[in-house]
């Protein structure tokens, strides 16, 4: 994982400078960093509790997910700053509303979990309930979003197909008008005749 105040443009020159992978002490108390983590001062990730909760129901669960990815979507961030989208319900609307790719990629929507204190238990907790739910994507109010899947690759392309659907949603709205969208005869349409891989 990445590790505080580290950037992910510096990753490819100093990868064992950005990142580390650690193992959870016997009690749980604590981690033993075991591959990188070379920065004078390094820690993980202020998020290491919702993290490690995610990665642990995840291994509860078995299955193909195996990646928890966590990026900051300027797009569907700016969407949990206005009051028509900050709601699951309005949120998953207008983003399955702008393009197919988001009701097929993500089925069930994301999750969104109200704003809680960065790298608080509350946080924690609320993600992996989101997650439990069966949402591969969660999205932390005015924060960022974490998408699970079974690598790299398919977590990455949950959050870009939501964000490049977020993007079309605020072009619209920078018109002056309400985005057309799809319509709920079309959005169940595409779930109809594209079963969930979920």
């Amino acid at each position: 994982m990445t590790g505080t105040g580290t950037r992910f443009r510096d990753i490819e020159k100093d990868p064992e400078g950005c990142l580390c992978a650690l193992r959870p002490s016997e009690k749980g108390g604590g981690y033993h960093i075991i591959w990188g983590g070379k920065r004078p001062g390094f820690g993980p990730t202020s998020e290491l509790s919702s993290h490690l909760r995610m990665q642990h129901s995840l291994l509860k669960w078995g299955g193909k997910l195996k990646v928890v990815l966590h990026t900051h979507p300027n797009e569907i961030i700016a969407l949990t700053h206005l009051p028509q989208t900050n709601n699951q319900d309005a949120l998953n609307g207008a983003l399955w509303g702008m393009i197919p790719e988001a009701k097929l990629f993500v089925p069930r929507g994301i999750g969104l979990v109200p704003y809680r204190l960065t790298g608080s238990e509350e946080l924690a907790q609320a993600t992996v309930e989101a997650i439990e739910k069966g949402h591969k994507v969660v999205m932390w109010e005015k924060h960022g979003a974490l998408a699970v899947g079974a690598d790299p690759d398919e977590a990455f392309d949950l959050v870009e197909a939501m964000n490049k659907a977020a993007t079309l949603y605020l072009l619209c709205k920078q018109t002056g008008r309400e985005p057309q969208g799809l319509t709920r005869e079309q959005i169940v349409e595409i779930r109809r005749t594209n079963p969930a891989k979920d």
